[in-house]
């Protein structure tokens, strides 16, 4: 459960990869509820698409990466991978890019072979809500439980609702109680600063993913999502990564969750750092945790988003002097290419 607290491959085959990758949607790979609205759809389907073509981006890099330099940069700069004879760390990187694909195309079923089942995606919480210390616990069938403390079916303690260091929460939708931290409010969505959340926890099947109303909003001034579409803003040199992040990303980093566990891709590492936070609060960060815990950030859904981002604006943007579109990446005519493998806009003029 993410709880923020506040909140080789030829040219030929590569172009009918992405390609492909457009023909899919949000159904594909989450069972979406009714709390999604029709236009909260459409834009999932608009993340799905653009997720798709960060990996696809990246995985494209990656399989040139001796003669990559920019590649090079953004997986030690993001990742902490270092370019060895067996390449263990940049196969470690493409493994993990490879199951998102695999995932948001169908190529392998969600979850289907260990009872877990498809996940499913809402777009509201009313229906995860917080109990307070004082409130009454019940059982699945509503009956209450005098003691407050909640048990699984084989009678396994997975705590109570003392909330003196977690917080518990009444799922509407599981009938069963799931353990966090304070969210600050009675419905996680309640708070603007949370994007997103995804609950994988043992009573939560399957896995249950919320994007929030928040998540598909627009607010340059704040910590949360900048650009409306991928791409749609040219850096400017020194301009900080985050400045330029598409309302995809949340969702990218939320698929991560799902596919590898929250526990698994949330607390860890050797150094004191929190990345339950959303995207945005976690730069500079994430290039810190790759610089001393570089195994770390290589489980850390920011690290992935900020990476084939930087990577995505290099090989996918080139300007002009008058021209800001970026359309010009596959023209071969001169121009001015940016990407961030430092955490910031590295300006490139390229010569025809």
């Amino acid at each position: 459960m993410q709880l923020p607290r506040k909140l080789g491959l030829g040219a030929a085959w590569l172009f009918m990869w992405i390609s492909s990758s457009h023909a899919q949607d949000i159904d594909t790979s989450f069972d979406v509820q009714g709390s999604c609205t029709p236009e909260q759809r459409g834009l999932l389907n608009q993340f799905v698409i653009e997720t798709l073509e960060l990996v696809d981006t990246a995985r494209q890099g990656i399989e040139n990466v001796k003669n990559d330099d920019i590649m090079q940069l953004n997986l030690r700069t993001y990742l902490g991978a270092k370019q060895t004879p067996a390449n263990r760390d940049t196969n470690t990187v493409d493994k993990l890019l490879r199951e998102v694909r695999s995932f948001l195309t169908g190529a392998i079923p969600a979850f289907g072979d260990n009872g877990r089942g498809k996940p499913r995606l809402y777009c509201s919480s009313k229906w995860w809500q917080q109990k307070q210390p004082g409130d009454a616990a019940q059982d699945a069938e509503g009956q209450p439980i005098p003691d407050r403390t909640i048990r699984d079916e084989n009678g396994k303690q997975l705590g109570t609702i003392k909330g003196k260091q977690q917080y518990a929460y009444w799922t509407d939708e599981y009938n069963a109680y799931t353990f966090g931290d304070d969210t600050e409010g009675e419905f996680y969505c309640d708070n603007e600063d949370n994007l997103a959340l995804t609950d994988d926890s043992p009573a939560i099947r399957p896995v249950a993913l919320i994007m929030c109303p928040s998540s598909f909003k627009i607010q340059p001034g704040t910590n949360l999502p900048r650009t409306t579409i991928l791409g749609d803003k040219r850096p400017q040199a020194g301009q900080e990564v985050n400045k330029f992040q598409p309302r995809t990303l949340t969702f990218f980093h939320e698929v991560i969750h799902v596919l590898r566990g929250v526990k698994a891709t949330t607390r860890f590492g050797k150094i004191p750092l929190e990345y339950s936070k959303s995207v945005s609060d976690s730069y500079p960060d994430i290039i810190t945790f790759a610089n001393k815990d570089p195994a770390g950030s290589r489980k850390n859904p920011d690290n992935y988003a900020f990476f084939t981002l930087s990577y995505w604006y290099w090989q996918k943007r080139k300007y002009s002097h008058d021209d800001d579109s970026g359309d010009l990446a596959g023209d071969a005519q001169p121009g001015i290419k940016y990407h961030f493998a430092d955490g910031t806009a590295i300006e490139k003029v390229i010569k025809g």
